[in-house]
């Protein structure tokens, strides 16, 4: 589903509104109607509503709706933020049906708080109007004890467009948050729906259409989708019968150290479950026996190595690994000693075919940053904040700020496809085009289950597709797989082997 900015959704009202002349009110009144239907089904007719209204477009949302479910016979209890002298606009008018009548209520000090929500815990539906999508400061007094009580009460609460107080963007929290049940956002979900802590406050998220043309120009440099679990823009192709193995695609993964093959075995299963047709794997020569036991259906060749790993001699057997491969995956279980950065650099510099660094290969790459300018093929880098840090010199705290942001300006920078893991995985390119990756389960927080995406990635690769779309597919797969993996052994026992047997499910998921 296609993600936008909150700049991109005020432009896009603008267009709609000053360009082709449909009254914001309009707007309004479709978004108000998408409210009171969720409302209804949410809550039903004879629950008791409370509705609280900020003195902008989120406000006048709220105000629409109220009148709904006012005119319709429904108990509600409307509350604006802040005085109605600093209501504006639509909001303004659609405010002034209550006070008109009287109806409206006021919180405009801490001691209105007490009087206006003694009786809270009796309302059976929270309506949450007060800031949607354009907060970009920190909420503090009224507004912070108002959402402090409504997060404090029993009522469901159901927030439109955005929980107030997440930024729509990040997904930060900007000093605190309603904690919904239910979001309506419209016409596009926003980035701070699936950016956590953002995604945990939303609840269950649903998308209402409210009248915006979906063919008006998006300005912004950022195109953004979203991928969750069902989706059917996802899927690999169907297979020829009349096909052999190099149809499928020749893989080369280059991976381990003593006392960390099994970051190489966990890539090279997790490669060969995603279809790719000949997988040929270049190990330490002090590691070639654990490979020739555990991953019969790949051919692992020797390279020289000390008693570690890797030596500074392994580089000159690369040309012959390399010869008529499709495409590279490299880093699990490399180990970051020095002497292997020139198997890295040869590796990342030579070779033009797609190619996915991971794990100890980004950590060595971010010892000498300056490779990067020499750099060939159309490569991924996979890292975890941690591992991104290293590479950007940037805090893991000022990454989770905005990590859109940040894996797009690297991505952009160095011309690559930047796979940014975590709970939501942000795959970036060079051209601004961001997928989020929404499938998973805490279950796959465990060491491996880089080493499954790695060589699911490269295995994609192979097979013919470019680096964005094997990362965005790659992800995809571990995530779904890693789900059905967590429903047959549960979260807490799931291990990234498991991950790996159910890539076979996955695919088939996918591809119904």
């Amino acid at each position: 589903m296609r993600v936008i900015y909150s700049d991109e959704m005020r432009i896009l009202d603008h267009k709609m509104i000053i360009e082709n002349k449909i009254p914001g009110l309009i707007l309004m009144e479709n978004a108000a109607e998408g409210l009171y239907k969720a409302c209804i089904e949410y809550g039903g007719r004879d629950a008791k509503f409370v509705i609280f209204c900020g003195n902008g477009n989120n406000g006048g949302d709220g105000f629409a709706l109220a009148r709904k479910l006012f005119c319709d016979g429904v108990h509600v209890k409307v509350v604006l933020i802040g005085s109605k002298n600093d209501l504006k606009g639509d909001a303004k008018i659609n405010a002034g049906f209550f006070i008109k009548r009287k109806l409206l209520n006021y919180i405009e000090t801490i001691i209105d708080i007490d009087i206006t929500l003694k009786d809270i815990s009796k309302e059976d539906i929270i309506v949450d109007a007060i800031f949607g999508i354009g907060l970009s400061r920190k909420v503090s007094g009224i507004y912070k004890d108002t959402i402090d009580r409504m997060n404090g009460s029993k009522a469901k609460i159901i927030s439109v467009d955005i929980p107030s107080g997440i930024d729509s963007d990040t997904g930060q929290i900007l000093g605190t948050a309603v904690n919904a049940d239910f979001t309506l956002t419209f016409q596009y979900p926003k980035p701070g729906h699936f950016l956590y802590p953002g995604r945990d406050y939303k609840g269950r998220l649903r998308v209402k259409k409210i009248g915006i043309d979906d063919y008006l120009d998006f300005v912004g440099d950022i195109k953004i989708n979203a991928y969750s679990r069902n989706v059917k823009e996802l899927s690999l192709k169907k297979r020829d019968p009349n096909t052999h193995k190099g149809t499928y695609g020749n893989l080369a993964i280059i991976c381990a150290s003593k006392g960390m093959s099994g970051a190489g075995v966990i890539a090279t299963k997790s490669a060969l479950k995603g279809g790719v047709g000949l997988l040929t794997l270049g190990v330490p020569e002090c590691t070639i026996d654990i490979f020739q036991k555990t991953t019969v259906e790949a051919i692992a060749v020797p390279m020289h190595s000390d008693n570690i790993g890797f030596d500074e001699e392994s580089v000159y057997a690369l040309d012959d690994l390399m010869l008529g491969k499709d495409a590279l995956a490299i880093g699990p279980g490399l180990s970051t000693r020095d002497v292997v950065i020139p198997l890295v650099e040869k590796a990342l510099c030579e070779y033009n075919i797609p190619k996915v660094f991971d794990a100890d290969a980004l950590n060595l790459i971010s010892k000498k940053n300056e490779i990067l300018n020499n750099k060939v093929g159309d490569v991924v880098f996979t890292p975890h904040p941690k591992e991104f840090s290293k590479l950007t010199n940037l805090e893991i705290q000022e990454i989770l700020l905005d990590p859109i942001g940040h894996a797009v300006n690297y991505a952009k920078k160095h011309s690559l496809t930047l796979l940014l893991k975590g709970s939501t995985t942000i795959v970036a390119n060079q051209f601004g085009k961001v997928s989020l990756i929404l499938t998973g389960t805490p279950g796959m927080a465990k060491g491996g289950s880089g080493d499954v995406l790695t060589g699911l990635i490269g295995s994609i690769m192979a097979q013919g597709n470019n680096a964005y779309d094997s990362a965005v597919l790659g992800a995809y797969i571990a995530g779904l797989a890693g789900e059905l993996a967590e429903a047959n052994h549960g979260e807490y026992s799931m291990t990234p082997l498991d991950t790996v047997e159910n890539i076979s499910k996955a695919i088939a998921v996918m591809n119904q």
